[in-house]
């Protein structure tokens, strides 16, 4: 069986073909990083078809994604354990903070997400004693804000 399928930079593959190539899959990590055509629209159903079984989803650089896309994976994509989202500027704090409330498996979000320049968002105090990642920096958080560090 198929467990892992990568995709990062296929730029040509579309809503439909991203569709066809996850229905009666059962894959445990896909990497979507920089599809270009990617929409909310294509996460909505490969969270449909996924969502029980997929663990890991890179979706870093899919500049077209917007928070229906997280919508659509904290409703269906309960065993996602971790999720890449670098370079998706269209979502939201408020978004990624009920996602990560609302995903118990949920151990490992990549963001970018600046933590030594600016202060933390809301969501990243929210999330209790989960791990988030930058792009250039690995950060432990526990429940009070004051307990973050920075591992390079």
């Amino acid at each position: 069986r198929l467990k892992t399928l990568n995709l990062r930079r296929c730029r040509r593959l579309t809503d439909l073909a991203i569709c066809h190539l996850v229905h009666n899959l059962f894959l445990d990590e896909l990497k979507l990083g920089s599809l270009v055509k990617l929409s909310d629209a294509a996460i909505e159903i490969l969270a449909l078809e996924l969502g029980d079984v997929l663990t890991s989803l890179d979706l870093s650089s899919c500049a077209r994604l917007t928070n229906a896309a997280l919508d659509a994976l904290r409703t269906h994509a309960k065993e996602l354990r971790v999720l890449t989202l670098i370079d998706c500027n269209d979502l939201s704090d408020e978004s990624i903070m009920l996602l990560t409330a609302a995903s118990p498996c949920l151990t490992l979000l990549r963001t970018s997400a600046d933590v030594e320049r600016y202060n933390q968002p809301a969501w990243m105090r929210s999330i209790g004693p989960k791990r988030i990642q930058d792009d250039e920096n690995q950060v432990n958080c526990s429940e009070a804000a004051e307990n973050i560090t920075v591992q390079s």
